[in-house]
């Protein structure tokens, strides 16, 4: 298939029914990055993968770090950390049904606030309405989450942020003490039903091992 791409698991995602693949190829087109997107069919006794898109942002770059397909198949998420100097992007994608195999860019997710390489980690709900994005050099490499819905799969809205100044509209940290750990946000996952983030912090310097596993 020629995908181009690197061991970690942050880079390959599948929907909930196991028939939808999407693959990041962050170093792909000269590091601007790209997505792989593959459908498994039943031919005869046997199932077969097929390659369907291949993903490509303009002006992206490193467009593929993290990914992640909601559980119903329908919405992509493509983390490009590197995009915009470093401040980070995720893009969204969406096809309205399983039938199509075209997939329309809905909008490219930034945060300028600061070089916070947003969509370092990505997960999405399982009807692609909550984005949880992570970014771990927030606020000097302690890190940070951004967490944003969508109620027409169009248009997306930031709900919370959680890095040194803590989290807003409803969201509730756990312990409320932990946010602000060192490259926070490294890894991230949200429940099928948006409602609860789990955040890594590997080099959270509470733990004796150096690393941590913190809910948001």
């Amino acid at each position: 298939t020629g995908v181009q791409t690197c061991a970690s698991s942050d880079l390959v995602a599948i929907s909930d029914d196991g028939a939808s693949l999407v693959v990041g190829a962050p170093h792909s087109d000269s590091n601007a990055g790209a997505a792989y997107t593959f459908e498994r069919t039943v031919v005869g006794e046997d199932l077969v993968w097929t390659l369907t898109n291949k993903m490509i942002v303009a002006d992206s770059a490193y467009c593929g770090t993290s990914v992640s397909i909601s559980g119903d198949g329908l919405t992509l998420a493509l983390g490009s950390t590197l995009t915009n100097t470093g401040d980070g992007a995720v893009y969204i994608f969406y096809r309205a049904n399983r039938l199509t195999n075209t997939w329309t860019s809905v909008v490219g997710i930034t945060d300028t606030s600061s070089a916070g390489q947003l969509g370092g980690a990505v997960s999405l709900s399982t009807d692609g309405t909550v984005l949880v994005a992570g970014g771990k050099t927030y606020s000097n490499f302690k890190g940070g989450i951004r967490i944003y819905h969508t109620t027409d799969h169009v248009n997306w809205y930031l709900s919370s942020s959680y890095d040194v100044v803590g989290g807003t509209n409803g969201w509730l940290q756990i312990p409320a003490e932990s946010y602000g750990s060192n490259y926070y946000g490294y890894a991230v996952a949200v429940s099928g039903d948006g409602q609860i983030a789990v955040v890594g912090a590997p080099q959270h310097s509470a733990y004796p091992d150096g690393g941590a596993a913190e809910g948001a």
